[in-house]
């Protein structure tokens, strides 16, 4: 194998040799007699439909050789191995992504799921027929269900992810269009969310309602999404230092964020029972449902998770650093924590104001 890794040997004169091994010093031209010098990188030798091929590769000989082992597995795979299929039926390719991907997240369950709609909707094809006909099936099937743009986007990310994960293109899918708009809420839509929760009497299959008024205070003021909050456990509280452990969330691992407002009047009161609310996540979104409807809230966006839209903003509005805001709520990426940027009108009227008072400066006239 050493013979198919070399550096050249050139000479001004034209003459050039492979050299598997290096000399010190390079031997002069047996023609010319003048002194030559090696290639600055490794060459190596492969053969393809029974033609040499030569190419560089690194001033690292170490990585030629990877390179010479990858073509030699890859021409061996060629011209030994069976044709392996490389479209598999989109059922098979759910599985696969699955038990790759989706399975070590904490929504993997529901990726499956809605993967899986997507096959009834447009059947068990192999990846790479799926194209501008399936995609229109899909777009007629979310809008006969009267699905969100947001709610058909996660189910055209989730064939994205499959596509890609079997290296065939996703280009043609175009995520439906979103008008972007981030929920938050105003004080006056508070003070009456919470007096509806705090003298509502549910009582029988709605005795969740209890923890309604709570768990609402505590999302407001942690900001955390409502899975972390409901699988919140005393041990994950610590009232001496006012911080709240989360852990499972949503990028994995776990971030601490600390107790402002009513949250550590709230944890202390619910402390002895282990858990801290004891409400499903399907049973708080019933009740908030019922609330909204009796409160004549008619806002698609006026859910649960609004509250932490409206959490990131008010840090933000208070004049926090939005690395911190970004750590705190446990964006990913500090993208997802400047899209509530653009919604601080009272930073644009000062912004506004600071630069009229500039324009009035700069165009004082000056008395000589």
């Amino acid at each position: 194998m050493s013979d198919h890794i070399f550096k050249i040997l050139r000479c001004p004169c034209g003459k050039q040799e492979y050299h598997p091994t290096l000399d010190k010093t390079p031997p002069v031209c047996p023609r010319c007699g003048s002194p030559r010098s090696y290639s600055s990188k490794w060459y190596i030798k492969v053969w393809e439909q029974g033609k040499r091929r030569i190419q560089a590769i690194s001033g690292n000989r170490k990585f030629a050789e990877k390179a010479l082992e990858r073509a030699e597995s890859d021409r061996f795979t060629r011209e030994h191995l069976p044709a392996q299929q490389t479209s598999p039926k989109l059922s098979d390719a759910i599985e696969t992504v699955y038990q790759e991907r989706w399975r070590r997240g904490k929504d993997g369950d529901k990726s499956r799921r809605r993967a899986e709609m997507l096959l009834e909707i447009i059947g068990d094809l192999p990846l790479d027929e799926i194209g501008t006909d399936q995609l229109r099936q899909l777009h007629t099937a979310m809008a006969k269900r009267e699905n969100s743009e947001t709610t058909t986007n996660r189910y055209l990310a989730a064939l994205k992810t499959i596509l890609r994960r079997f290296d065939l293109s996703a280009r043609m899918i175009t995520m439906a269009a979103e008008s972007n708009r981030i929920k938050t809420y105003t004080k006056k839509e508070e003070r009456d969310i919470l007096a509806h929760f705090d003298t509502a009497d549910y009582t029988g299959a709605r005795s969740g309602w209890v923890d309604m008024p709570d768990l609402v205070r505590i999302l407001r003021d942690t900001g955390a999404r409502l899975s972390e909050i409901l699988q919140l456990h005393e041990r994950d509280i610590d009232l001496e230092s006012g911080a709240i452990r989360l852990f499972d969330t949503k990028h994995g691992g776990s971030r601490t964020i600390y107790m402002i407002g009513e949250a550590e009047e709230i944890l202390k009161r619910r402390q002895g029972n282990g858990i801290i609310f004891a409400i499903g996540i399907h049973q708080a979104g019933n009740a908030w449902d019922q609330a909204t409807k009796q409160l004549a809230i008619d806002d698609p966006d006026a859910v649960l998770h609004a509250w932490r839209h409206t959490s990131c903003t008010r840090m933000l509005e208070s004049g926090e650093n939005p690395v911190i805001v970004q750590k705190w709520h446990g964006h990913a990426t500090i993208t997802t924590t400047m899209r509530y940027v653009h919604y601080l009108d009272s930073h644009l009227q000062q912004a506004a104001k600071r630069m009229n008072l500039i324009n009035k400066t700069s165009t004082k006239s000056v008395s000589i």
